[in-house]
């Protein structure tokens, strides 16, 4: 599999984005400018890799003998509700929707898919996250979306 095709921030160009009610990137209005453009389309690009990324993990879970995956999201401050809910959830794989319980979930999603480890597994492991101010953090791996977003971002010590 190829590397995912590198990507502008949509952040940057908000205001030339169209969003669905939940506030989804689903579009881009017309008259933006290139750089606008040429970011959306990047996003595209990069959300085809990972829902080829997705399908190809998933299938190597299965031929490993997996019947189950876990859905991993980006902890950090811009993690949208729907991928932060969805964080640590197990599904199975025959279950596998893309949007729905699967990456991508929209636009510039940056979650993905992995085996479901041991809850000593992951007691002992560590996640990589991003503090309130976007500097790089190590959390326990059994530190999901909902946990990460009240220590770190809303009531960071």
């Amino acid at each position: 599999m190829s590397s995912p095709p590198p990507t502008i921030p949509m952040r940057k160009w908000d205001k030339y984005v169209k969003r669905n009610d939940t506030g989804h990137i689903i579009g881009i209005v017309d008259g933006a400018p290139e750089l606008a453009k040429d970011a959306y389309n990047r996003a595209i690009d990069y959300n085809k890799w990972l829902l080829e990324k997705t399908a190809n993990d998933l299938k190597k879970m299965v031929d490993a003998g997996f019947e189950h995956y876990q859905f991993v999201a980006t902890l950090d401050e811009v993690t949208c509700p729907i991928c932060g809910s969805l964080d640590g959830n197990v599904f199975k794989i025959a279950d596998a929707a893309v949007g729905v319980n699967s990456p991508p979930m929209h636009i510039g999603c940056r979650c993905v898919t992995t085996i479901v480890f041991t809850d000593e597994k992951l007691a002992n492991s560590n996640r990589f996250a991003r503090d309130r101010d976007g500097r790089g953090i190590k959390v326990r791996a059994d530190v999901f979306y909902p946990q990460y977003k009240q220590k770190y971002i809303d009531n960071p010590e």
